[in-house]
C-alpha cells in the first residue's frame, strides 16, 4: 500500500495546474512552457490564452507585428496577422501612431503611402547640416500633402531597395504642367515615352517612388489645400503625395536649383544620386529609367 502511495504522487502533481494558467503541468511540460509562471514568454497573455488563440506561447509576437500577443487579445487585432484591418500598416505601427487597427479607414497616411517605424533612429540631417551634393543624405523635412497629411520624408527610406523622385515644380510650370500630364497619360505628351522609356510603367507600379512638391501658385504664393486638390485631380497622381512646401519656403530655399522644375534621383537611403543640371533639366528621369 505505501508503495502504490509513493507511485500515486507524481501522476496527480503531472495532472495538477501549479501557475493557474489553465494548462495542466503535463500539458506544459508537452507545449514547453513553464509550469511555475502562467505567461510563459510575458507578452501579457497567459499561456493557456495563447494555446486557445492559436498564438505561440513561447513568443511574444506572433506575428511580428510589433504589437503584442497580449496586446492583440486586449484590443481584439488578430495576433496570428500582421495587418487585421488589411490598410497596408502593420497593427503594431498603428498603435503607435494613435490610428485604428481595427479600421481600414483610420491609417496613417490616408494616401496608402510608405511608413518606416524606424526613421527616428536614422541619422538624417536637417536643413542646415545637410549638403546638397552626391553621396549626401537628404534632409528630413515633413510636408502637408494634399490628404492633409504630414507626409515625412524619411518614411521613405530603404523601402524595399527603391529609389525615389523627388520633383520640386509650380504650379505656373509649363514643363512642370507637360510632365505631370504626360505621367497621368495625356497623349499629347506621348513623345516623353522615348525620352524616358518605362518609366512612366515603373512610377505607376511603384517600382519607383515619385514625390511632388509644389513651392508656388499660379501668384508665386505657396500653394494651399485647393491647390494640391486640382493637381492631384488633373494629373491623377494615384500613387504620389502631392505636397506643399513649409511657409518659410526652407524647402525651397534648400532643393530649388536650376529653376523650376528642379528634380532629384534619389537612392533608396536617400542620398543624392542624380542633381538637377541646367543643360538637362530632367537628368533625374533619364537616370531613372536607366534602373
Amino acid at each position: 500500500m505505501r508503495r502504490s502511495l509513493f507511485l500515486l504522487v507524481p501522476l496527480v502533481l503531472m495532472g495538477c495546474d501549479a501557475d493557474g494558467d489553465g494548462l495542466t503541468n503535463s500539458e506544459e511540460e508537452e507545449l514547453g512552457t513553464n509550469p511555475e509562471s502562467a505567461d510563459s514568454d510575458g507578452d501579457g497573455a497567459d499561456d493557456n490564452a495563447e494555446v486557445n488563440a492559436g498564438t505561440d506561447p513561447l513568443v511574444q509576437d506572433t506575428d511580428n507585428d510589433r504589437l503584442l500577443d497580449g496586446a492583440e487579445l486586449d484590443l481584439g487585432t488578430d495576433p496570428l496577422v500582421q495587418d487585421t484591418d488589411g490598410d497596408t500598416y502593420l497593427d503594431g505601427w498603428e498603435v503607435t501612431e494613435g490610428t485604428d487597427p481595427l479600421d481600414e479607414d483610420s491609417r496613417i497616411y490616408v494616401g496608402y503611402w510608405p511608413y518606416n517605424p524606424d526613421k527616428d533612429g536614422i541619422d538624417a540631417p536637417d536643413y542646415d547640416s545637410a549638403s546638397r551634393q552626391l553621396g549626401e543624405s537628404v534632409p528630413r523635412f515633413q510636408l502637408m500633402d494634399h490628404n492633409g497629411d504630414m507626409v515625412d520624408m524619411y518614411d521613405y527610406h530603404n523601402i524595399e531597395g527603391k529609389y525615389v523622385l523627388l520633383d520640386l515644380s509650380a504650379v505656373w510650370c509649363p514643363p512642370c504642367n507637360a510632365f505631370a500630364g504626360w505621367l497621368s497619360g495625356d497623349e499629347r505628351y506621348a513623345s516623353y515615352d522615348d525620352e524616358w522609356p518605362g518609366l512612366r510603367e515603373k512610377i505607376d507600379n511603384g517600382e519607383v517612388y515619385f514625390l511632388t512638391v509644389l513651392g508656388e501658385d499660379r501668384s508665386g504664393n505657396v500653394p494651399d489645400m485647393e491647390d494640391l486638390g486640382n493637381w492631384h485631380r488633373q494629373y491623377s497622381e494615384k500613387n504620389s503625395p502631392i505636397m506643399t512646401v513649409d511657409e518659410d519656403r526652407v524647402f525651397t530655399d534648400f532643393f530649388l536649383d536650376v529653376g523650376w522644375p528642379s528634380v532629384y534621383l534619389l537612392t533608396p537611403d536617400l542620398k543624392f544620386e542624380t542633381l538637377p543640371d541646367r543643360d538637362n533639366p530632367f537628368a533625374a528621369f533619364y537616370a531613372a529609367a536607366e534602373l
